[in-house]
Order: C-alpha cells, then sequence, then structure tokens
C-alpha cells in the first residue's frame, strides 16, 4: 500500500489558444534608462496550437520526498500561426532524474535539464527567458535579471537529505505531515539568438531550499523557502519562496 510509480506512465495532451498583445507607455516611461531593449516589442495577435508528451518511471514510496529512482521529462511543441500575426515553431524539452544515493535515510541526487530551440518572428520576450518573471526555472534567484533568444540549455544538479521525519497524521483527515528536507543545488542556463551555446551569457547559482512536505489525498505539497547565490550577473544573494508539487 502507498506504493506509486511500478509502471511506467506516458501521457499526452493538446491545447491551444488566442493572445492579443498591446505595449504600454506607462510601462516603457518607468523603465526607461534602465532597460536595454535588443528589438522591438510584438504588437498583433498570436494563435496558437501546442502538443505535449509526458513520460514518468520513477518510484514514489511512502518514505520518499519525491520520486525516488528514475526519469520524469516533457515535450512539447507548440505552433504560432494559423492567420494570428506571429508566425514561430517552439520545441521545449524537460528532464528529470533522481538516484537515491542513500534509501534508508532518504538522501538522493537530482539531475535536471532544459533544451529548447525555435524559429520563426522575433518578440521583445523571445522564444524562451533565463530568469525575470518569464524564466523557466533555472537558474534559480535571477528575478531581477533577464536574458531571452531563441535557443535555449540548462541544467541542475541538487543533493536532497530529510532533517526531520514525523510522517505524522492528524486522526481522520487526510493531511499527513511527512518530513522536512533540504536540498542543496547548482544551476546553470544560458539562451541565445543564433544557436547554442552561441551568442548569450551563461548564469549560474548555488544555493539551498528547504522543504515542509505534506500529503494530502495522495497528492504532495511540499512548500519551501529558498536562498540562491548568483555566480553572475550582480552576484546578490537572492531569497525566494518555492512550491514544489506531485499529483
Amino acid at each position: 500500500a502507498g506504493l506509486n510509480g511500478f509502471r511506467t506512465r506516458l501521457q499526452a495532451y493538446l491545447s491551444g489558444g488566442v493572445a492579443d498583445y498591446r505595449t504600454s507607455d506607462r510601462g516603457a516611461e518607468e523603465y526607461a534608462g534602465r532597460t536595454i531593449l535588443t528589438r522591438p516589442a510584438f504588437r498583433g495577435s498570436e494563435r496558437f496550437a501546442a502538443v505535449t508528451i509526458g513520460y514518468d518511471d520513477q518510484l514514489f514510496t511512502p518514505t520518499g520526498y519525491a520520486g525516488d529512482n528514475g526519469l520524469t521529462g516533457t515535450l512539447t511543441y507548440r505552433r504560432s500561426g494559423f492567420g494570428g500575426d506571429l508566425e514561430r515553431n517552439r520545441v521545449i524539452a524537460n528532464g528529470n532524474a533522481a538516484l537515491m544515493i542513500w534509501p534508508a535515510q532518504g538522501h538522493q541526487l537530482v539531475f535536471g535539464g532544459q533544451l529548447g530551440w525555435s524559429d520563426g518572428k522575433d518578440t521583445l520576450q523571445g522564444a524562451f527567458s533565463v530568469g525575470g518573471v518569464l524564466g523557466l526555472g533555472l537558474p534559480r534567484g535571477y528575478d531581477t535579471i533577464q536574458q531571452t533568444g531563441d535557443h535555449l540549455l540548462g541544467g541542475s544538479v541538487a543533493y536532497r537529505l530529510p532533517l526531520w521525519r514525523p510522517f505524522t497524521s492528524f486522526g481522520s483527515s487526510p493531511w499527513v505531515h511527512r518530513q522536512v528536507v533540504l536540498e542543496g543545488f547548482y544551476d546553470a542556463a544560458e539562451v541565445s539568438t543564433d544557436r547554442f551555446l552561441g551568442n548569450g551569457r551563461l548564469y549560474q547559482s548555488v544555493g539551498g531550499e528547504l522543504h515542509d512536505a505534506w500529503e494530502f489525498y495522495g497528492i504532495l505539497l511540499q512548500p519551501g523557502l529558498g536562498v540562491a547565490q548568483q555566480l553572475d550577473g550582480k552576484e546578490e544573494t537572492v531569497v525566494y519562496l518555492s512550491l514544489g508539487f506531485r499529483g
């Protein structure tokens, strides 16, 4: 009981939408003199369709923090066009591999990666972003620095270890307090406009996250607090909140 992941899960779904893009003079005034714009802002409509394929063969045990051993990944292709003003193709792959180092104590080594390619009409935001509010997660700690482009390459390595493992339920309620987990990480990512590892800049960070893992009807919730030290850019120390989730 309580064991999942003994079979490989394959998922696929389609999505689509319509978006309308405009510019704000107020925003331009606020950021005048502080932001360098390398391409004009896109104005117009976007009509898009996308297909995503997901793979998961990780094992989730009663004592596990997240997926214990195995691989997870998604591959998404998005086509913008269909009569809209934006014509573009976009492909992005995300992968994660977990390896249990000390199973009895829940220690694990986790590798992550991102790979993205796009062609077609350029926009100010680019097809991919490192850092900023449009960032794709890697590297952590670059909320106020943003780089955009059409080719994305990123990676991460982390070590996770439990600090406290109560595994306590609350009567007949579906809530279970599982464990408090510490994660140390190294992240790196780059986007460029010409090719992979091209004219972009590599951004890196190191840091740690403290997660409090809860379970609710089989859903794993892992809110946490993180600290990341930028190794590039302004070399700032950034504190942030995170929310882990596994269905």
